[in-house]
């Protein structure tokens, strides 16, 4: 943390927390998982009256500014957050253990430090190369202020057909009463639903479940836009938490290639797939313009140790 403590915590200031997958490896392949992540934000930060004024979830970390509370109340927050996710993870995809680094959090007193910081969360993806403006990422949460399907087909609940109908009325019902959406949740809310009704539900879940307080960041920028605005002008600062410079587009990339290729990839579960398709899947991935092993062996989560070669001798 360029000589600071990367977790101190300062009564009466807001505090910017970085978690980050082991090794770095990635957590978020699918729209599952983001949507897991983040209906367990928002659950977790009521629970212990936690105020969130940003977030950005990407393939192997979370950012999130987390308003003025107390020292207990954050630290258990925190603590509950991490558990349950990784509890439910491992559960789906058959692992075991700890998923992230302890995680960082850096105090934010100054106007200064606080505007810096919050542009830097919602541009990350944009630092990242997965988009082109902070707007036009799902996962930061910007584009649903004043907007309920940034990135799908407007709902009109009386024109769904039944299947559609019955989803909605899921997820107002888990969402009333305090129940995050686990993997067997969703697949119960998806069960039938087409793939735009999919994009339409996803963005449905994502409103009844934003943690994000807009109130707080137009208070501070004055619109939501001018945040964008500012976020298109420069990427921000983050001085507390080491966070070096990644080009996750790389990913998208091998997401694709994953989901095309017509190996049986178990839904991402690579610790099921079958030693020869698990050979087969490294070596087209090898093929990405860019792509180094580093990003193989995260998105793979071989371990840290793997040699360079993708061979058999897995």
């Amino acid at each position: 943390m360029r000589g600071r403590n990367n977790r101190l915590y300062r009564d009466g200031c807001a505090h910017h927390v970085f978690l980050k997958a082991l090794d770095g490896n990635v957590l978020f392949y699918r729209t599952e998982d983001y949507v897991f992540f983040l209906t367990l934000l928002y659950y977790t930060a009521r629970r212990y009256g936690i105020g969130i004024e940003a977030v950005c979830i990407m393939f192997n970390h979370v950012h999130i500014f987390v308003k003025p509370t107390d020292s207990r109340r954050f630290k258990a927050f925190l603590n509950d957050l991490q558990h349950r996710f990784a509890m439910v993870y491992n559960k789906e995809y058959s692992l075991s253990g700890s998923l992230m680094m302890h995680a960082g959090f850096a105090p934010k007193g100054s106007r200064k430090s606080i505007l810096s910081c919050l542009i830097y969360i919602v541009n990350n993806p944009v630092a990242g190369n997965l988009t082109s403006n902070a707007l036009g990422y799902k996962w930061n949460v910007l584009a649903y202020f004043g907007n309920s399907n940034p990135f799908s087909e407007r709902l009109v609940k009386r024109e769904c057909r039944f299947r559609m109908r019955r989803a909605l009325k899921m997820v107002d019902y888990y969402s009333t009463h305090g129940k995050y959406l686990d993997y067997n949740l969703q697949e119960r809310i998806l069960d039938g639903l087409t793939k735009s009704e999919k994009a339409q539900i996803v963005d449905y879940i994502i409103c009844k479940y934003n943690p994000v307080d807009y109130g707080s960041l137009i208070s501070r920028f004055g619109s939501i836009e001018s945040l964008a605005i500012a976020a298109e002008s420069t990427t921000g600062n983050e001085y507390d938490l080491p966070e070096p410079r990644e080009d996750y587009s790389i990913y998208t990339k091998m997401l694709r290639i994953t989901q095309r290729s017509g190996i049986d990839h178990h839904g991402f579960r690579f610790n099921r797939m079958d030693k020869d398709d698990y050979v087969r899947l490294g070596k087209a991935l090898t093929v990405i313009p860019r792509m180094t092993h580093t990003h193989l062996r995260r998105f793979l989560r071989l371990p840290a140790d793997h040699p360079q070669r993708f061979s058999r001798d897995l």
